[in-house]
This record gives structure tokens, C-alpha cells and sequence, in this order.
């Protein structure tokens, strides 16, 4: 039951109740009653009332509103009554009414209301379908028939659906048809397998419950796979191997033999796998899967041979052409026994020359032989032969000949360096060889190998040449290295000789360089001066460094520098500086030239270092000979509260921007993100698919107190290029950026001009260093 309270009025309100007073499967009948109600109150005054539901009014019922002195009733003003039809889903019928006194004393309106809940229609499931069962039309073709079951106006049913189990898995629904359907036909089926089926009724009261399943259906199994046949007994016996494992449902096997190609005979049925059959020629065999009726197709093995003659074996010879004098030439076969026997003897026959052939038995299983030092002593030709015997008594066939020559090799010598493990301190590297060979030399080449053996310098000099030198233009050798020189030559016979030594490097390193750097203060930029180090002197075991080139290279007797007993002083000179690389290397390991092969004295300009952050420049002395010497100057640039923008493809127009600075910046990765209506139960927040990109902006406001400085800006800003720049900011950070410039002034703060550059950073690169 639904109840409601109407507003009050001086001393009393409506009452309002409403309920269901009856109903069926398909309507109800909602009953409204409408009482005054008085709160502690005398009443004897005229009045009407009304009740309504469903937006349907009853009658206006006029009556005397009675109530004792201070007593609270209720009494019954109005009643109405409406009947509904009943929907699939609960339902909520709205009711109301009013009470209105109009007797003079009191008067007014007092209205309430209230929702009545109304049943939905109480459909129930349909019955289960019986009887279903499928029968095999084809291998891609099930039909399926069942009976309906039991249906009502509450038991309708309106779909049936049809379940698969494919080969004992998991239920799958392949199909839903009409309520008045009682068959289906499955083309979703192949050969190889197993069906059963199971069906179920749907409705609006439900799903039944599952009709008996099917009994399974067959389609044609597959064949077997890698049929092999292996020798057993006395040769003419043979097992025959299958792989079933892709096989489904196949009650046996048929076998068939062919002889000699001839027809398919001898047929015969197993179960498993392997088989036995015999044979007394060459055979095949071929085998089809069967479950009742269903046949597969067959599979042919390839062809199997008894007892027979070997074929011919192939000969492997070494894969040069050419052999040198003395060497143990090795000969090696590959049988070809279509029996399948295994070799018991093998031939070998080598003729020399003119001379008549000689023959080397082998008695067992080997299939190599390395032949007598006899067949290689003298230059000339080798022609070799093979054959094989088997079960079969009779020796197999010769191999076709196949011919190698015999030849004296080249010699070679590497004369310089001496002996492996020799020191070289000076540039360019000599080399010297000595080489000979009685057909002449065809063929010569040097390679230079680093510690591991890779080679990482090579050249074919002239065949009458036998030195060179390698040059730091040709190569260039690591200091403190070891290192390995190979001599390849080829004789006019085609054989080859190397010989290799190895040596190791140690030369001296140039003078460590000397720098001088400066921030300009007008753009923020470090000048960098770099100039060639000093000989060094060595007084007992101090090592001083001189500016003065000194052209000695003994112990010679001198006055030693200040400070620095005097006696005999090692001057060594170092070799010569040639270029000098400058590096600015940030804290953050990453590393730009600033100036590469530059001159001693020469002058370099780093025009955007980061400001007020520590970082280093590498400075690295080059000379000929390969050997480096680097110093690391640590630097800062002192912004002194400035932030710096550069423009121009060199960063040359700077702008140094300070007073009331303040900034604001932010980072995004960017992507798209959608909203999926994805239904009951999951995520509800968007999915987001980011495409790899990122943006960076921000804007930076300044106070100029200077109009020229403002015109000088905004022409950059405004000039051709000048929608780019580079940005410094106070913390260290450098920026590629699109610019935006807008200023504001007033007259109440004379020549003050605030200044805001909106910035959007874009691929990062270095100004071009001119």
C-alpha cells in the first residue's frame, strides 16, 4: 500500500492511500482513497474532494468535514479506481488527490500524492526440446532436427537455439532460428572430426533448459603423414612407420604394396603403428585412414628397394683445386645403397699421371680415406674413383673420375717487424717481406688485424714489390694497441702462404692543450682559445712541460728550469699538435663539437651554452702519429638573473631579457581519446591511444625599460626567420622555439613596458657555428 500527506492547512491536510485491489497475468486494478484529516481540531465546515490515478479523475465529492473539539480523524472524502494492462518490466502508477474546504472557516487546498507499483506480466521459460539428433549429409554438411517442447501465452516461446561440441571441446552456439523451426543445417563442419549438437528454447519469460545431445558425428578422418619404411631381418623384411598423431576418429588403417611400379596389391588392415610386410624388389607402400565407410585419400611412401647393388657413391675432394706436395690428400664418399644396407667394403682408385692405377681397400663402414703421402710427392695430376658393396654380393658402380692437381706452394717471410712481439714507435709503420714461388707469383696482399683478428686495413701491392709503408693517411693505429701484419701470397699453382707477426704500438702522446675561455656579456656566448701544449723536459723523475720547441731528442747536459736541481736533463720531444677538436660535453653526458680541427690559436665561438649550470669542454690534441692528449675544463656561464633569446640561423641576434621575469610552462603527449559505449559492467572512464608526439609551451613576461631595446626585439621578432629562436632559460635549459611577442604599457608607469613571448618548442638543433 502507497500512502501521502498533503499540505496542512490552519489545523488540518489530505491523507492519501492507494493499492493494487486486484489483478491477473495480464491487468490490475489501482484503488485511490482520499481523506480529511484533522490534527487535533474541531471542524464542521462544508467541503469537497477528489481523487485521480493513472491521470484518470473520479467525481468531485461534495460532504461536511467533521471533526470533535481537539480530536485527530481521518475521514474517507473521495475514492477512484483504474484499471491497467500489465508491461514486461514493473510499473509505477502515479495517484493524487485533494481535499478543499470551502464552508468559511479554514478555508483552502490541501493536495497529496503518492506511486502504486504494478507487477509485471509473470511470463514463464518454454519447455526444453527432446529428441535431438544430426546426421551426416557430407563431410561439410550436418543436418540437425529436434522437437519443440511446450508452449504457452506465458510460455512462448521465440527462438531455438542450436549448440556444437567440436571433437569433445567446449559448447559453442553456431545458430538461432525461428520458434517454429525444428531443423538446422551446419555448414561450418570439415572432414576430420567430430560433432554433437544439444538445443534450447528462448522467450521472454527465459531460456529452457538443454534437450538431450546428439550421438557423435563422423566426417572422413585425415590420412597419416611421414609414412617411412626401415630394413629389419634379411633385408627383404621392412617395418612401415606412420605419424597418426593428426588423425581423428579413425577405427584402422589400409595398406597397399606396388612392386616395381606395378599395380596396388596386397591388402591388408592394421590398428596401429609400426607394421611389418615384406618384400623382394623395390616397393611402395600407401595408406588411407578408415572409420566405417569413410575412407580418406591415400598416402604414398617413397619408393623402398631390398636387396640390390649399390648406385654409384658422390666423391668430396678438398675444395681447392690445387694441393701441395706432400700433403695427405683425403678422400671422402657418400654411399648410395637403394637397399638401404649399410656399406661393408669400398674401393678407391687413384691413378698419378700416366702411371696405371693403384686401388686402397677400405673393409669396413668408413667413408673416408686419407690417401699415403706416395700419391703427392711430384707435381701432377690425381685421378680418383670410388665404389661401394652392400647385403648384395656384387660390388656396386664406380663413381665418375674426378681430378685434383698436385703443386709445389709459394713461400713467404715477413723480414720487418723482425719478430712477433717487436715495439713500433714511429709513423709511417715499415714493412718488408721476402716471397718466391717456382711458377711465379700470381697474387700478393698485406692485411692489417687488430687484437681480436678482424681486419681492419688491407692492400694488394705490385707482385715485384716487397715493402711498403702504412701511413697515418691510410691508417690510422691506436695507441698502447697490439696489432698483427699478415703476408698472403699466391703462386702462379693457385696455392697460397701467409705468415703473420705481430707487434704492438706505443707512441707518445702530443702536449696536453691550453684554453682560454670568456663569456661575453653582450649575448652569453663563451669564446674559446685553444693553443698547442709545450715540450716536455724530464729532470730525474719530475716531468716539467716547456712553451719553447726544443729540437733535441738526447740526454743532453743543460741548466736545469727554476726550482729544478741542476744536472743532466732527458729532453724528449713530444710529437707536434697538427688539430684541435673543442667539445662542450653537458652534464647529462651528451656531447657537441663546437670547433673540430682547428689551428693553434685559432679563436672559436660557443654561441649557446646553457646559463648558470656547470658544465665541461673537452679540449683534444691531435698529431699524426694517432696518440690524443685531452684536457677538461669544467665552465659556468653567469647569466647574472638574465634569460637569453637568439636569433638568426647562427643564434647571432641575442636578447638579453631580466627585469620582473616570471614564467609558465607545460608538457603534453599527445594522442586521441575516445569514449566507448562498451555496456553494463565496464570501464567508464576514456581510452586513450597515444600516436608518440609530445608538445612543450610556455609564455615568459619581462619589464623593458628601454623602448629602443623593445624596437630592437620585436624586429627580430618580426624579421624574415624571426618566427624561430633559441631560448636560455635561468635554470639551464635550451629550447628550439616558435615565438610570439605582445607588450603593454600606461602612462602611470612611465617608459616601463611589460613584454610576454609566447613559446612553443620544436625540434631541437644547433645554431650553425660561423
Amino acid at each position: 500500500m502507497a500512502s501521502g500527506w498533503g499540505n496542512v492547512v490552519q489545523h488540518w491536510q489530505t491523507h492519501l492511500e492507494a493499492y493494487v485491489s486486484w489483478e491477473n497475468e495480464t491487468q490490475a486494478t489501482v484503488e485511490v482513497k482520499i481523506y480529511f484529516h484533522s490534527i487535533g481540531w474541531g471542524y464542521s465546515v462544508r467541503a469537497q474532494a477528489l481523487a485521480s490515478a493513472n491521470w484518470s479523475n473520479g467525481n468531485v465529492n461534495q460532504f461536511t468535514a467533521e471533526s470533535a473539539r481537539g480530536a485527530t480523524v481521518d475521514q474517507l472524502a473521495a475514492t477512484h479506481s483504474v484499471t491497467v494492462r500489465k508491461t514486461e518490466s514493473w510499473q509505477q502508477i502515479s495517484v493524487s488527490g485533494w481535499v478543499q474546504l470551502t464552508g468559511g472557516y479554514h478555508n483552502g487546498t490541501s493536495t497529496a500524492y503518492a506511486t502504486v507499483d504494478v507487477s509485471p506480466i509473470p511470463y514463464a521459460a518454454p519447455g526444453a526440446p527432446s529428441g535431438c539428433s544430426a546426421n551426416r549429409i557430407s563431410d561439410n554438411r550436418i543436418e540437425v532436427r529436434w522437437q519443440n517442447g511446450s508452449t504457452s501465452s506465458m510460455r512462448k516461446r521465440e527462438r531455438s537455439l542450436v549448440e556444437r561440441s567440436d571433437n569433445g571441446g567446449a559448447w559453442v552456439q553456431i545458430a538461432s532460428v525461428s520458434e517454429y523451426a525444428a531443423n538446422y543445417t551446419d555448414f561450418g563442419v570439415g572432414a576430420n572430426s567430430s560433432y554433437t549438437y544439444r538445443v534450447r528454447s528462448s522467450g521472454r519469460g527465459g531460456t529452457s533448459s538443454y534437450s538431450n545431445v546428439s550421438t557423435p558425428v563422423y566426417t572422413t578422418p585425415a590420412p597419416p603423414s611421414d609414412i617411412t619404411i626401415t630394413r629389419t631381418g634379411d633385408g627383404r623384411s621392412f617395418r612401415i612407420s606412420a605419424d597418426t598423431s593428426g588423425v581423428r576418429n579413425a577405427t584402422e588403417y589400409i595398406i597397399e604394396q606396388s612392386e616395381d611400379n606395378g599395380a596396388w596389391t596386397d591388402r591388408f588392415r592394421t590398428t596401429y603403428f609400426p607394421t611389418s610386410s615384406r618384400a623382394s624388389s623395390r616397393v611402395r607402400v600407401r595408406i588411407a585412414s578408415v572409420r566405417g565407410e569413410l575412407i580418406s585419400p591415400w598416402v604414398v611412401s617413397s619408393e623402398f628397394a631390398a636387396v640390390c647393388p649399390p648406385n654409384a657413391p658422390a666423391i668430396t675432394l678438398p675444395s681447392a683445386s690445387v694441393v701441395p706436395t706432400g700433403s695427405r690428400l683425403v678422400v671422402a664418399w657418400r654411399p648410395d645403397h637403394p637397399d638401404q644396407s649399410a656399406q661393408s667394403r669400398a674401393e678407391v682408385e687413384v691413378t698419378v699421371g700416366n702411371k696405371q692405377p693403384t686401388t686402397e681397400t677400405v673393409n669396413d663402414r668408413d667413408t673416408s680415406l686419407k690417401l699415403p703421402i706416395s700419391y703427392t710427392e711430384t707435381d701432377g695430376w690425381l685421378r680418383i674413383r670410388v665404389r661401394t658393396k652392400g647385403y648384395d654380393a656384387k660390388w656396386g658402380q664406380w663413381s665418375p673420375a674426378r681430378e685434383i692437381r698436385v703443386a709445389s706452394p709459394p713461400s713467404a717471410h715477413i723480414i720487418n717487424p723482425a719478430k712477433d712481439g717487436d715495439i713500433v714507435k714511429l709513423m709511417p709503420v715499415k714493412v718488408a717481406w721476402n716471397a718466391s714461388d717456382a711458377s711465379g707469383i700470381a697474387h700478393q696482399r698485406l692485411e692489417l688485424l687488430d687484437s681480436s683478428g678482424s681486419v681492419i686495413w688491407a692492400h694488394d701491392p705490385k707482385l715485384s714489390e716487397r715493402s711498403l709503408s702504412i701511413s697515418s693517411s691510410e691508417y690510422l693505429l691506436d695507441n698502447n694497441n697490439e696489432y698483427a701484419l699478415r703476408v698472403v701470397v699466391r703462386g702462379g699453382s693457385g696455392l697460397e702462404i701467409s705468415e703473420t707477426r705481430r707487434f704492438r704500438v706505443e707512441y707518445a702522446a702530443p702536449a696536453e692543450p691550453r684554453v682560454h675561455l670568456e663569456t661575453d656579456p653582450t649575448t652569453l656566448a663563451v669564446r674559446i682559445i685553444a693553443r698547442a701544449g709545450g715540450t716536455t723536459w724530464t729532470v730525474g723523475n719530475e716531468t716539467l712541460r716547456s712553451p719553447e720547441f726544443l729540437d733535441q731528442t738526447e740526454s743532453i747536459p743543460v741548466s736545469a728550469p727554476v726550482g729544478v736541481k741542476e744536472g743532466v736533463v732527458d729532453i724528449a720531444e713530444l710529437p707536434e699538435t697538427t688539430s684541435i677538436d673543442i667539445i662542450r660535453i653537458l652534464p647529462d653526458g651528451s656531447r657537441l663539437p663546437i670547433a673540430m680541427g682547428v689551428r693553434d690559436g685559432d679563436e672559436s665561438l660557443d654561441r649557446l651554452p646553457p646559463l648558470n649550470l656547470e658544465y665541461e669542454y673537452a679540449v683534444i690534441a691531435h698529431s699524426d702519429l694517432g696518440p690524443v692528449s685531452e684536457a677538461r675544463i669544467p665552465w659556468t656561464v653567469d647569466a647574472q638573473g638574465r634569460e637569453a633569446y637568439s636569433f638568426g640561423a647562427d643564434a647571432s641576434c641575442v636578447h638579453l631579457l631580466e627585469y620582473d621575469a616570471t614564467g609558465q610552462a607545460k608538457v603534453e603527449r599527445t594522442g586521441e581519446t575516445f569514449e566507448f559505449a562498451l555496456g553494463a559492467g565496464t570501464q567508464m572512464l576514456p581510452t586513450f591511444y597515444p600516436d608518440g608526439g609530445m608538445r612543450a609551451s610556455g609564455s615568459h613576461s619581462y619589464t623593458i625599460t628601454d623602448p629602443q631595446a623593445l624596437r630592437t626585439l620585436l624586429r627580430s621578432v618580426r624579421s624574415r626567420g624571426g618566427e624561430l629562436c633559441w631560448f636560455r632559460d635561468h635554470w639551464g635549459g635550451r629550447a628550439r622555439c616558435t615565438v610570439e611577442a605582445s607588450y603593454t604599457y600606461a602612462a602611470g608607469r612611465y617608459r616601463l613596458i611589460d613584454v610576454t613571448l609566447t613559446l612553443s618548442e620544436v625540434v631541437w638543433e644547433e645554431p650553425i657555428n660561423g
